[in-house]
């Protein structure tokens, strides 16, 4: 609730602002206490009123990163992030980028993913991507690119329980 009562400041702040303050110290508070930053960091991006695209990498992969946490809570407060920071940018070229690093992190750029429950929370967010509020045809041109890893990823997978996650969630793509 006091995070609720930060918009009026956030929605006053410019791009500049955020990059050169907010960003800093919020890139090093993900590093020290991710499973706390990760509520404040979905909060704060909700409240800006700005385009998110120019952070989605630098953010994103982080976010990604805490997908694959051991802690529950982290990864649904990664997932609220991810969908903050995905309904925060209008670029095409940002929300790729998100897509792709989600994917990487799926199929094991950083470290094999074992457990299902990972695997579901990274897939989530991979359809939490089709909420973005892109400019253009550029949902037409990320669906093409998430079936192609989709499919990628379905090849490999074994366990039904993802298997079927993964098909719901490629579906959202398809509408």
């Amino acid at each position: 609730q006091l995070l609720a009562k930060i918009q009026p400041f956030c929605s006053t702040l410019t791009a500049e602002e955020v990059k050169d303050t907010m960003m800093p110290a919020l890139k090093k508070y993900l590093l020290r206490s991710p499973e706390i930053a990760l509520m404040c960091a979905s909060c704060i991006m909700q409240a800006l009123s700005l385009d998110l695209s120019p952070f989605a990498q630098e953010l994103g992969k982080s976010f990604a990163s805490s997908l694959k946490s051991k802690d529950d809570g982290t990864r649904a407060d990664a997932n609220k992030a991810i969908l903050a920071l995905c309904k925060g940018a209008t670029q095409y070229e940002a929300i790729e980028g998100l897509l792709k690093q989600l994917f990487g992190v799926l199929n094991g750029s950083e470290g094999k993913i074992t457990m299902a429950t990972h695997k579901i929370s990274i897939l989530s967010s991979i359809g939490d991507l089709t909420t973005a509020n892109m400019q253009g045809s550029g949902f037409a041109k990320l669906s093409v690119i998430a079936t192609e890893l989709m499919v990628k990823f379905l090849e490999s997978e074994a366990h039904e329980g993802t298997l079927v996650f993964a098909l719901e969630i490629l579906s959202r793509w398809g509408q």
